[in-house]
């Protein structure tokens, strides 16, 4: 993720969380990307150079609120690009189904090692790109694997389970 995207996200979490009030730890927002105290601060001071927070550093850390500007900002940019990223409870809801989908291959792939493997480390790449990717481009990269997976040498049994796994999912529509 570019530095620019990762100013984007910061202020978009920022925004989704400004009815809590007060100011937010940069690092733990950003977690799931593992940003740093050095690189959260040079994230916080272009934020503020632009205007849209207001921010505290200190030994404890870098802290940042979102004022008028930054909503501003982040209403307009999410008008224009429809950002539809996923909410807590759908990346629950997706890891579930993956996790079922990996029970369910347990049961089928006693035999074939090697694919369940490989379906493995791609599905939990997948669940870790829910943490960064909004919904359209998480969709794309779902559809990409699968078919980098290549349905066609899959059992029927596996597609079976792959389809019955995600339909009639209002997520993934």
């Amino acid at each position: 993720m570019t530095f620019k995207e990762k100013k984007t996200h910061l202020l978009q979490l920022l925004y989704e969380n400004r009815f809590q009030g007060g100011y937010f730890d940069v690092v733990k927002l950003l977690k799931d990307l593992d940003v740093n105290p050095s690189e959260a601060y040079e994230l916080a001071i272009s934020l503020e150079k632009m205007g849209h927070v207001r921010m505290i550093s200190t030994k404890d850390g870098t802290f940042l609120d979102i004022i008028a500007k930054g909503i501003e900002f982040i209403e307009d940019d999410n008008s224009k690009k429809e950002i539809d990223f996923f909410s807590n409870d759908e990346k629950k809801e997706i890891i579930k189904r993956l996790d079922n989908f990996f029970t369910k291959i347990e049961e089928i792939q006693l035999g074939q090692q090697i694919i369940y493997d490989d379906l493995s480390n791609e599905f939990e790449e997948l669940k870790e790109l829910l943490k960064i990717l909004n919904k359209k481009n998480w969709k794309e990269v779902l559809k990409g694997k699968l078919i980098d997976m290549g349905l066609g040498d899959l059992t029927s049994e596996v597609k079976e389970t792959i389809i019955d796994v995600f339909k009639d999912n209002k997520l993934l529509n």
